[in-house]
């Protein structure tokens, strides 16, 4: 499973909550964003985000 943050320090502290649940393994935690991945496709999108950003970019991140 991949989670990206644009903010480095949120990556930093996911990072550290991803280990002390042993679950580092499972996760990987990247600094970016999901505009950057280019052609690579995902099941799903989780974010701790507004459902508004959501309703306004549902077009785009269904193709993504």
């Amino acid at each position: 499973m991949l989670a990206v943050d644009t903010d480095p320090e949120a990556v930093a502290v996911a990072s550290q909550v991803l280990a002390a649940n042993a679950a580092g393994d499972v996760v990987e935690v990247r600094v970016g964003s999901i505009a950057e991945r280019g052609v690579e496709t995902f099941d799903g999108v989780v974010a701790n985000i507004q459902s508004s950003f959501f309703m306004a970019h549902a077009d785009g991140l269904a193709c993504a």
